[in-house]
């Protein structure tokens, strides 16, 4: 059965960036990890004083439209980088969080796939041909955690190398093509 998930008060809601689950990277505490992905959208841009001020948004709402404000120039480099900063930021949350961990290693080999209506990109989109990037993210996490062996307080800091985590290209069912998940009959295919 595949596994859908949309907002964070719908099933599997801890799936969602916007889940409120902090993480701490780089020093910081970041409430969501929908705060650090869009922060570090202006890392090294002309518009880097936002990072600060994402990180202290109030809400993973506010981050988000701040991070999407299109009067801000985003870093040169941000498409080559937004997918290794969002599992970075994807993989240190349910690391963190045993409680969650236990969620998404729980669904063993299902796929996972983000209901999104309008996000074909991070979701699978309207017409449930999007890449689902942030599915095959948590997915690629899954089978990492299931390897992994956690401490009483989570995983290492130092686990988080570049070297641990994965390259686009290394991620489980990777490809530039999008893909449609094969859904059993049984399941939803209602927004969450």
């Amino acid at each position: 059965m595949t596994i859908l998930f949309y907002k964070a008060d719908g099933p599997y809601g801890c799936f969602s960036n916007f889940s409120p689950h902090p993480i701490r990277l780089q020093g910081r505490i970041w409430l969501t990890s929908e705060h650090y992905y869009q922060a570090h959208k202006y890392i090294n841009s002309p518009h880097a004083a936002l990072c600060e001020q994402i990180r202290q948004a109030s809400s993973p709402e506010m981050a988000a439209a701040l991070g999407r404000d299109p009067r801000y120039a985003v870093r040169l480099d941000w498409e080559a980088v937004k997918l290794q900063v969002m599992y970075t930021a994807v993989f240190t949350k349910f690391s963190s969080h045993p409680d969650i961990r236990a969620v998404l290693v729980g669904t063993e080999d299902e796929p996972i796939v983000e209901d999104s209506p309008s996000d074909s990109y991070w979701g699978w989109g309207a017409d449930h041909q999007g890449h689902n990037y942030l599915g095959r993210l948590l997915m690629q996490v899954r089978e990492q955690l299931r390897l992994a062996k956690p401490t009483e307080q989570g995983f290492h800091p130092e686990y988080l190398t570049s070297d641990r985590l994965a390259k686009p290209s290394q991620i489980v069912g990777w490809s530039p093509e999008p893909t449609n998940p094969k859904l059993h009959h049984s399941d939803s295919l209602g927004s969450s």
